[in-house]
């Protein structure tokens, strides 16, 4: 089974730029909202769907909040967020 895994992503992979670029985030919370993505690993990012789950409290907690503190922000999606509200 793994090395059907494997075969599969390695056919994926074969659509994708193979490089980082800039690209705008297609649905959810950062929506337009442009990133320094790599399609390889950041695909859920991309799309707009990476921890959906958490939107709706991000959208609903944020309301007249004008200070935010990122802990430990990786890629920065959830500062970037905060930055544009």
């Amino acid at each position: 089974m793994a090395s059907v895994v494997s075969s599969l992503k390695r056919a994926a992979l074969h659509f994708v730029d193979e490089s980082a670029a800039e690209r705008p985030i297609l649905s959810g919370i950062n929506k337009g909202v442009k990133m320094h993505l790599d399609l390889r690993s950041d695909t859920q990012t991309h799309c707009g769907i990476a921890e959906r789950e958490l939107a709706p409290y991000f959208t609903a907690l944020s309301k007249g909040v004008h200070t935010a503190i990122d802990v430990g922000g990786a890629q920065g999606y959830y500062a970037l967020f905060f930055l544009l509200k």
